[in-house]
């Protein structure tokens, strides 16, 4: 079975041009997420559509569920292993979660554009901070 068939079999044949245009197989077809659709254009409706069928292709690979949760105040990302060995491997991870006090105050007083560039310098004093070689 190819992509063509299984895309007019399931009423979706109008997106043949659109994933070939963007090589996508009925391998990769399984893999995608609601997000990748949306940045594709496909409607909602049509975003569930694919999804529920492609999930019949690899036993449920393809879902809206599968998509990370991201926390929007702290994001660390690591490849997750599907297939470990017995010889696992350890890294150390730091991770740092911070609040400024007193920012809400601040972004009900002064404009976004003011805002943003107090934020960017914080930002990138930190920055400076974290990067800084370590003495002894």
């Amino acid at each position: 079975m190819d992509l063509n068939d299984w895309l007019e079999r399931n009423d979706l044949s109008r997106y043949v041009a659109l994933f070939a245009e963007h090589a996508i197989g009925l391998d990769v077809l399984a893999q995608l997420t609601d997000q990748e659709l949306r940045e594709l254009n496909v409607p909602l409706g049509d975003r569930k559509r694919l999804l529920k069928a492609a999930a019949g292709l690899s036993g449920g690979a393809a879902s809206e569920s599968d998509a990370p949760v991201v926390d929007s105040r702290a994001v660390v990302t690591a490849p997750v292993d599907r297939h470990p060995t017995a010889e696992g491997e350890r890294r150390q991870l730091t991770v740092l979660f911070c609040d400024v006090m007193g920012f809400t105050e601040l972004a009900n007083r002064v404009d976004p554009e003011v805002l943003q560039r107090i934020s960017r310098s914080y930002e990138d004093a930190c920055a400076v901070c974290i990067t800084r070689p370590r003495r002894g």
